[in-house]
């Protein structure tokens, strides 16, 4: 059952995935990272679903929260949906504390004026990495 349940998780990434492949940035970092994702859902798709544990099925759908989490902060940052001079603005302010070549800035359209999120979850970590160079 998991393995259907995956499947289904993965045909619902690819969907969302199909409508955001061909978002322009401001920023070269976040077209860097688009690829990426472009790499890893690539990646996921020629895998052999049936072939898989239960604990691959597991870390497999980590894998494609994170993704869709990425898509959804991306999406907000593209040039149809925000400004690139708010992110300029984000970045100039975020210098005054840190070097902005560490971080790629995301927005997220929120009904609030005050609010704001850090999802530790988009962290990357190397376990991904290894996915994409499989």
């Amino acid at each position: 059952m998991k393995h259907k349940l995956y499947e289904l998780h993965l045909a619902q990434l690819l969907s969302h995935w199909r409508k955001s492949k061909n978002n322009c940035y401001s920023d070269n970092r976040k077209q860097l990272y688009h690829e990426n994702l472009s790499k890893l859902i690539g990646s996921l798709k020629i895998e052999e679903i049936s072939i898989l544990s239960d604990s691959e099925i597991l870390e497999r759908q980590k894998v494609v929260d994170f993704i869709f989490k990425s898509v959804a902060f991306l999406d907000s940052s593209a040039y149809s949906t925000i400004p690139h001079e708010i992110v300029y603005c984000l970045e100039c302010a975020l210098k005054e504390w840190e070097n902005t070549e560490n971080y790629i800035i995301v927005t997220s359209l929120i009904n609030d004026v005050s609010g704001f999120s850090f999802d530790t979850t988009l962290v990357v970590f190397e376990e991904y990495c290894l996915i994409i160079n499989k």
